[in-house]
């Protein structure tokens, strides 16, 4: 068992005693939760990494097909994605992640929503919350760490 053993210095009438601990403090680690993100404009990434990778663990991917990839070898607490990817819409990604994770929340954004679905298609793909490009980046962050922080019901 490790003690910290303090040792005060000695004080005179002007001063306060301070008190020196002989070992550091252990500092409890913050885990962040892991987010996936996935956009395939280079621009996008980096500002989405930047602003988000202070409150969480980012991965980036480029294509809902690495995305895919990416959501079957590690554990996601929240997957944000663009819905308007070349080849696998980031609509049919949130089909495929809401078929093997029903509680994993999925968080679509996109410059275009009326081009793909309706809101109600979204909903069905298990897409939680729908967000319209650009975002500003407290808003980004507040709906990402609710979302991060709700366990949804299969």
């Amino acid at each position: 068992m490790n003690t910290v053993t303090p040792s005060t210095k000695q004080a005179n009438a002007n001063t306060v005693p301070i008190t020196i601990l002989n070992q550091k403090t252990p500092q409890k680690k913050i885990l962040k939760k892991s987010l996936l993100i996935i956009e395939d404009d280079l621009i996008t990434q980096n500002i989405l990494k930047i602003i988000l990778s202070s409150h969480f663990e980012t991965d980036v991917a480029c294509s809902a097909e690495e995305g895919w990839e990416c959501f079957n070898k590690k554990h996601y607490d929240l997957v944000l994605t663009d819905i308007g990817l070349p080849g696998i819409s980031g609509f049919e990604l949130a089909k495929r992640i809401r078929k093997k994770s029903k509680d994993l929340p999925i968080i679509g954004i996109t410059a275009h929503a009326d081009k793909f679905a309706s809101q109600k298609d979204f909903k069905e793909a298990g897409i939680n919350e729908l967000l319209m490009k650009p975002v500003l980046p407290d808003t980004l962050i507040s709906i990402l760490s609710f979302w991060s922080d709700k366990k949804l019901s299969g």
